[in-house]
């Protein structure tokens, strides 16, 4: 994150309190929207929900992951304590195990697959947040300049206005 702040650091130091104070109303929004989804609330941390999106992002793009691979992705949380709360979640059967039968029985050899109602939650979830990103794209301003889809252009912008 240092290097995007100094490779563009005139659109840094032009971000005031006032551009601040509303993406901060936007974020609250996107923070609070996960609570309307009941099998979102097991990803209650900064750490849970950096693995519940490592572990949607492999689901949605059709790739195998582990128990191992997820702890990995649980940030604050020690290695054991990790997998001790995915173990959680496969025995509440939030997630599933999968083993292909080809292959000897290893514990490492075991996928994790998340539960039907959490992808359905989560697809819902990112839908709304990506609706409630278009209807509040106008909090997010620099020097009361619209920021564009284009980090340059919007470089641009800023100088020439």
């Amino acid at each position: 994150m240092d290097r995007l702040k100094h490779e563009h650091r005139f659109l840094y130091d032009k971000i005031s309190d006032k551009d601040i104070t509303k993406a901060i109303e936007y974020l609250h929004m996107t923070s609070t929207l996960s609570y309307n989804f009941k099998w979102l609330s097991s990803f209650d941390s900064w750490g849970k929900w950096n693995a519940l999106l490592f572990m949607m992002k492999h689901h949605f793009s059709g790739e195998l992951i582990s128990k191992t691979d997820i702890a990995k992705e649980v940030t604050g949380m020690s290695r054991d304590g990790a997998l001790k709360w995915i173990d959680s979640l496969i025995d509440q059967e939030l997630l599933f195990q999968h083993h292909d039968p080809s292959v000897k029985r290893d514990k490492r050899k075991f996928y994790i697959i998340p539960h039907r109602e959490i992808t359905v939650d989560f697809h819902e979830y990112t839908r709304e947040r990506i609706l409630l990103a278009t209807k509040n794209v106008d909090k997010f301003q620099i020097d009361n300049t619209q920021i564009g889809a284009d980090i340059i252009t919007m470089t641009d912008r800023v100088k020439n206005k």
